[in-house]
C-alpha cells in the first residue's frame, strides 16, 4: 500500500472489482477492512464488502461455521457484481469523489509527475 503511488494516481486498477479479508489476534478488524477497501477504491477496484476474524477468539483457532458462511457470501457477491458490472450507488459516488480528487491533483502537479499526467491525457483527457 505505501509504494503505490503510480496505481494510485493513475487508478490502475480501474474495472476490477475485490474484497477485503482481514485476520487479527486481538480485534478491530472492522476498522481495518474499511481502511482496505478505501485502498481498493483509491487504485480504481469496485470493492464488494468484507470479511473478518479475531483468531484470539477461536475455538480451537478455527474458523466458526458463521465466518465460513460469511466468506462465501463474499465470495458469492464479489462474483455476482463483477460478472453484473454492479456497483454500489454509495461505492461509485466514492470512486467519482476520488477520481475527480486525482483528476485535479494531475492538473495541479502535471510539471511533477509527466508520466501519471500523460497517462490521464490520453486515457481520460485530462
Amino acid at each position: 500500500m505505501d509504494r503505490c503511488c503510480g496505481v494510485v494516481h493513475c487508478l490502475g486498477f480501474e474495472g476490477r472489482y475485490g474484497a477485503a479479508v482481514v485476520t487479527s489476534g486481538g480485534g478491530d478488524e472492522q476498522p481495518v477492512a474499511e481502511y482496505m477497501n478505501q485502498f481498493l477504491i483509491a487504485t480504481g477496484i469496485t470493492p464488494v464488502g468484507s470479511v473478518w476474524a479475531n483468531m484470539g477468539e477461536l475455538p480451537n483457532y478455527e474458523f466458526t461455521p458463521e465466518i465460513v458462511e460469511n466468506a462465501r457470501s463474499l465470495g458469492r457477491k464479489l462474483v455476482h457484481d463483477w460478472q453484473n458490472h454492479s456497483i454500489a450507488p454509495e461505492i461509485a459516488e466514492r470512486k467519482a469523489q476520488f477520481k475527480e480528487r486525482m483528476r485535479q491533483l494531475m492538473l495541479y502537479c502535471r510539471q511533477e509527475w509527466p508520466f501519471e499526467a500523460q497517462y490521464w491525457e490520453k486515457t481520460r483527457g485530462l
